[in-house]
């Protein structure tokens, strides 16, 4: 069995993470509503990503689309990163009878908070509420006003 050394984990636990989010991105499907779930999105360079996953961060469901919204971590087409956020998760509400109010966003690094604070804004426009910082010394910020920056934030 080969290791993963910078993790120190066994590389078929980091292979079965992955071949589940491949397949919850190909084929969602419904979640029982007693599931808890959260909601993570990804504006990417190339693609932006909506995952939904149960609270061990098992993958559930998750859809995908490219779109050039995103340049070095800034967003530069805010009204076209809110249209596909939108639409993403008009997608998976359908495909898992779920209905997606709060989420978190993926602040790359090296990006200021200020800019970060821009992805923060394209859930809250698409609509999806972003998650609050539950760390007491950062307790109401947004998350992305966090961002990397506390290693204490959910």
């Amino acid at each position: 069995m080969c290791r993963n050394e910078s993790l120190g984990t066994p590389d078929h636990a980091a292979g079965r993470r992955f071949r589940q989010a491949a397949d919850s991105l190909a084929r969602p499907r419904h979640i029982d509503p007693a599931v808890p779930i959260k909601v993570g999105v990804d504006l990417g360079t190339a693609f932006t990503v909506i995952m939904i996953t149960d609270e061990n961060g098992k993958p559930l469901a998750a859809a995908n689309k490219f779109a050039d919204v995103v340049r070095d971590g800034i967003v530069w087409d805010f009204a076209g990163a809110m249209a596909v956020v939108r639409e993403l998760k008009d997608r998976l509400e359908a495909a898992t009878g779920r209905t997606l109010s709060t989420g978190s966003v993926t602040i790359p690094p090296g990006v200021s908070i200020s800019d970060g604070r821009a992805h923060h804004y394209v859930l809250e426009g698409s609509p999806l509420r972003a998650r609050r910082c539950r760390h007491r010394m950062h307790r109401g910020r947004r998350r992305a006003d966090c961002g990397e920056r506390c290693a204490r934030c959910p």
